[in-house]
């Protein structure tokens, strides 16, 4: 059954949403689109497709505007998003084979640990939270990362644990429908020993990948309908208009804001995947 007009405006309205929030907060937008896909009256698996397909609209987006401010190395993202492809087809199996009401429940557990470290941990220079590098990163200028124009063919340890980063960070982030930042930040800065300000733009182009190569797995393996397609098309249709505009919204505000906005999208979404979790156990 094809989507209504008042649907797919409804979806375009969230994505743009989740589009401004995910330019302001550097998040991938699970925690807004699964919640708001649920309550739509899609399943949970539907839900995680339709937040792929925004993720993939939105990092494409953002990943763009890092290249061009020169934060972005292509090549060194090249192989954390070589795992990400295989990672995310490992997790969408996960998806097809692990019950909708345990993945919400993992779902509210990774979501609860993200707002409390974030809300009560004093982040250090290497430990920063994904989010607070974010907002450094574009709320002022910042010095661009070498960026790798000779690819050459000199392969090392350092392309293998971004390979290995992309490859985990795909498995468990895909069936949850988040972005990799959560799990991307930690190992690249104590693996690599990376800065932040290089980290993030690499997190968000593993994204393009991991989420695209998840939509695919989906659809093909037939956790994906048409109509969830459509859903995720639309959704992420609106996140191209949002998160340039969210990604300038950050000069506006201070970073304590900035915490306490994302504080609060975090614990509506944690409040709004509880309450679909409980509905579906009674």
């Amino acid at each position: 059954m094809a989507l209504d007009w008042i649907q797919a405006l409804i979806l375009a309205l969230v994505g743009f949403v989740t589009g401004v929030t995910a330019g302001f907060f550097g998040i991938g937008g699970g925690e807004i689109v699964v919640p708001a896909a649920i309550f739509a009256g899609f399943t949970y698996s539907h839900a995680v497709g339709i937040s792929l397909s925004q993720m993939l609209c939105s990092s494409l987006i953002g990943s763009i505007i890092n290249y061009k401010k020169g934060l972005l190395d292509l090549k060194e993202g090249s192989f954390a998003a070589i795992g990400g492809l295989v990672g995310a087809i490992l997790g969408s199996f996960l998806l097809k084979f692990i019950d909708d009401r345990i993945l919400m429940g993992v779902f509210v557990v990774v979501v609860c640990y993200t707002f409390i470290k974030y809300a009560f941990s004093r982040p250090s220079a290497h430990s920063k939270h994904y989010t607070d590098a974010h907002f450094q990163l574009h709320a002022q200028p910042m010095t661009p990362v070498a960026s790798s124009t000779r690819w050459g063919w000199g392969v090392d340890k350092k392309h293998a644990l971004l390979a290995l980063a992309g490859l985990i960070t795909g498995i468990f982030s895909i069936p949850l429908g988040m972005g990799g930042g959560i799990l991307m930040v930690p190992f690249l800065g104590y693996f690599l020993n990376y800065s932040t300000q290089k980290i993030v733009p690499l997190g968000l182009f593993f994204v393009i990948f991991s989420s695209l190569s998840g939509v695919i797995s989906l659809y093909h393996s037939g956790v994906l309908d048409d109509r969830a397609l459509q859903a995720g098309s639309i959704t992420g249709l609106g996140a191209l208009l949002g998160v340039g505009i969210g990604i300038k919204l950050i000069m506006l505000a201070s970073e304590r804001i900035h915490k306490i906005l994302l504080l609060c999208i975090y614990a509506l979404s944690i409040m709004a995947t509880l309450f679909q979790l409980i509905k579906a156990w009674v």
